[in-house]
């Protein structure tokens, strides 16, 4: 009896231990981005206007356009494997980071362009990611591969493009 009780305990043990291993839920989280045609599409979907850069460093030329409804737009500058990711999102209660970029940068400097306090991250010299507000809007640009980054002064130009 003692060994068909300890049987029987080991069995139900290992069909618990089974049954605990097994993934039930394997939903994902939707793509909230929107692809878009044109900026003005992305202009209706996001609710505001876009103010995207105008110059872009060499090479580069834009691939994709995207909005969320109601928050963000985002546009995706390519050079190959490289891509330069230009984001504008209304400003909230509280500035946020909005570039989707957790990369850890070396270096992390603010300086001023115009009247804008820019953020910029990166390593060795080179700049990966920047970040700002200007009226009601968070802007940020974000290069990958964040390792390679772009020239400080090509980040600037483009920053200084946007009107």
């Amino acid at each position: 009896m003692k060994k068909l009780f300890n049987i029987i305990l080991c069995a139900i043990m290992v069909l618990s231990f089974t049954a605990c291993s097994r993934k039930s839920d394997n939903t994902q989280i939707p793509n909230p981005f929107l692809d878009c045609k044109t900026i003005k599409d992305a202009e209706e979907i996001a609710g505001f206007k876009v103010t995207a850069p105008e110059e872009i460093p060499e090479g580069y030329t834009e691939s994709v356009i995207q909005a969320i409804k109601g928050d963000l737009v985002q546009i995706i500058y390519k050079n190959g494997e490289n891509e330069i990711t230009f984001r504008q999102a209304k400003k909230g209660k509280e500035s946020k980071d909005i570039s989707g970029d957790y990369n850890k940068y070396d270096e992390t400097h603010t300086i001023i362009i115009g009247d804008l306090e820019v953020v910029m991250k990166g390593n060795g010299g080179k700049v990966s990611n920047a970040l700002w507000t200007n009226g009601d809007s968070i802007f940020s640009i974000t290069v990958t591969p964040g390792e390679a980054g772009i020239d400080k002064t090509d980040m600037i130009h483009m920053i200084e493009s946007i009107r």
